[in-house]
């Protein structure tokens, strides 16, 4: 629920919602990480710093622990570090697509304009793979939408997932 709430950009409640999660389950590194991406999103300095200061030992092993750093050091014109940090979140989680949009940021900034191509091109991919994952929630695709979405998977190096798709596509129609 927070992470929906979070994509309908209700910062808001998704903060208090993830605030009571952390109070049930205050040893749950991604609960922990994703309440410090949450302040970071709604650039709560204060509060970022309250969680920084109180993270659980091993949110380093967190994707959006490096997201939410990374995301902070751009806000603040840092972008070495900030690339440092969004990489290694992307490496961490290669489906974080926002992720991959600040880090082609960084890197523009920086003047590193073909990293920064091929970041923004696996940004794309994310954002039309996301895109058509919320249309199939909603309504079933048709055969060259199922198909597009294998291709798309096999883009991103996720094989399994694009036979999985390539599998629906040949058995619905």
């Amino acid at each position: 629920q927070a992470r929906l709430l979070h994509a309908e950009n209700d910062l808001d409640e998704a903060i208090l919602l993830i605030q009571q999660l952390r109070k049930a389950f205050p040893s749950s590194l991604p609960i922990a990480a994703f309440e410090g991406r949450l302040y970071g999103d709604a650039q709560d300095d204060v509060a970022l710093r309250d969680w920084l200061t109180s993270a659980p030992e091993g949110i380093e092993q967190e994707p959006e622990y490096w997201a939410t750093l990374g995301a902070w050091l751009q806000r603040q014109d840092r972008h070495r570090g900030a690339v440092r940090c969004l990489g290694e979140a992307v490496r961490r989680d290669p489906t974080d697509r926002f992720s991959y949009d600040r880090l082609q940021r960084s890197l523009r900034f920086l003047g590193q304009e073909q990293a920064a191509d091929r970041v923004a091109e696996r940004f794309q991919l994310l954002v039309e793979t996301a895109a058509m994952a919320r249309k199939f929630g909603q309504e079933r695709g048709s055969k060259s939408e199922l198909y597009r979405m294998a291709d798309l998977l096999m883009e991103l190096h996720r094989p399994w997932e694009a036979i999985g798709w390539r599998s629906v596509a040949l058995s619905t129609f």
